[in-house]
């Protein structure tokens, strides 16, 4: 399990979630 710093965990869900959105949409 690698460390990442919040603001990558962040990063990374705000793509997620922009990326499930798109396909709703």
């Amino acid at each position: 399990m690698t460390t990442l710093d919040d603001g990558e965990i962040m990063q990374h869900k705000r793509i997620a979630l922009l990326g499930l959105l798109q396909k709703h949409i």
